[in-house]
This record gives C-alpha cells, structure tokens and sequence, in this order.
C-alpha cells in the first residue's frame, strides 16, 4: 500500500518537510460545509451587515452540498506544501471551478483543527467587508480583495470539496486548507439576485438554514 508521505514524492515543495494528509472524516466534511452553509444563510436572510451597510436578502441562495472529486483535485493542491492557486480543479461536471486557499501556523501547542478550519472560512467571508453592494446586481471588479468571499456568496454555487495538509515550515508547523468550488466569480454577472428568501426557489427554504433553497432531490 502506498504510504501518505510517498503520495507527496512528486511535489518537490514536500520535500523534507514531514507532510501528512488530513482525512476529511464524515464529521470534518459536516463541519466544512456547516460553517459555509451557516454564512450563507446569514448573508441569504437579509441581515449581514458590512461596513458599506446592510446586503440585501437573497432569493435563490442554495443549501451548499459536497463533491467528493473536487475534494479529490484540492488534494493536489494541498499537496504542493504551499499556499498557491492551481488551475487543476475543473471536473466535467463544473467547468468554471472556483477555488479559497488559506493556512495557519504555529510553533508551540498545536492548536485545535476546527478551530482552525473555523478562522480559515471566517477570514474567507469577512473580505464581506470590503465587498460594495452594488456589485450585487452586477460583479465589475470594483472591489478589491473579495473573491473568497464571493466565492462562498454566489447564488449559483452549489457544491464545495476541501483538503487539508500538514507540513515542518520554518521552525514550526503549517496546516493549509483548501476548498474547490463549482463556480468561480464571474465578471458582468450577479453575485445573487435579490429577493424574498426561497423567492425564486418555489417559496419553500431548506429545514435547517431557514434562508437558503432546499438541495433538489
């Protein structure tokens, strides 16, 4: 059986920095798409608030859902042992994948992974801050460092796969997170459309996240 170590031989940024592969459990997976799906909805029901003001309600923002091949391509990406955008993560499914890239490091006591992963996804939505709201209706560029945030706030986007890895940096360790996404941003088009909550969706929003449409069965 081939060993996890031996998996990131190919990466020549591996190389003598111990790196292990983090297996994204059942639990991990829920937890991901929790903390992505929870801002979603937050953003969807018309109460987040920036310092441009209050964004506006969203009528079809769908329940996020996991993708088990485009966890599969963030795999390689964590595996480089560094934090750099690759431009392998299109799958026949999702052309126009999107991708967030984010790490964490330390030098003592190794800090709890959720409690990583949480800053990781956080520090991805806060760039909300810096987001003008009239590029809702149509994204032009015009606010600048946003696209992990956008990312995460497209109506359109429907599914995410992440991966993580550990590696010896500089003295002390490095955990790099990386999400794959269906979509990226597109220039000229929406963020999301605006509207009642579920609006656009047949009016019935998903059990749990009371803002966002139901995954299609």
């Amino acid at each position: 059986k081939t060993s996890i170590f031996s998996q990131f031989s190919q990466y020549p940024n591996c190389h003598n920095k111990n790196p292990k592969l983090m297996r994204i459990t059942p639990g991990l997976k829920k937890y991901l798409l929790c903390k992505h799906n929870m801002y979603r909805d937050l953003l969807a029901g018309g109460t987040m608030q920036s310092r441009n003001g209050v964004f506006p309600s969203a009528g079809n923002m769908s329940v996020l859902q996991w993708d088990d091949e485009l966890a599969a391509l963030a795999e390689h990406n964590v595996k480089q042992c560094e934090m750099e955008h690759d431009q392998c993560r299109r799958t026949v499914k999702f052309k126009a994948a999107g991708q967030n890239i984010a790490y964490d490091s330390w030098s003592e006591k190794r800090p709890d992974k959720k409690k990583i992963i949480r800053e990781a996804v956080f520090a991805w939505w806060n760039e909300h801050q810096d987001f003008q709201h009239h590029e809702v209706d149509k994204y032009v560029g015009s606010s600048s460092g946003v696209l992990h945030f956008t990312a995460m706030a497209l109506d359109y986007q429907t599914h995410v796969g992440c991966a993580i890895s550990e590696y010896d940096y500089s003295g002390g360790d490095t955990l790099l997170i990386t999400c794959n996404y269906s979509s990226w941003t597109w220039m000229e088009q929406p963020i999301y459309k605006k509207g009642s909550p579920c609006a656009d969706c047949g009016g019935q929003c998903d059990a749990k996240y009371k803002h966002l449409c139901p995954v299609k069965r």
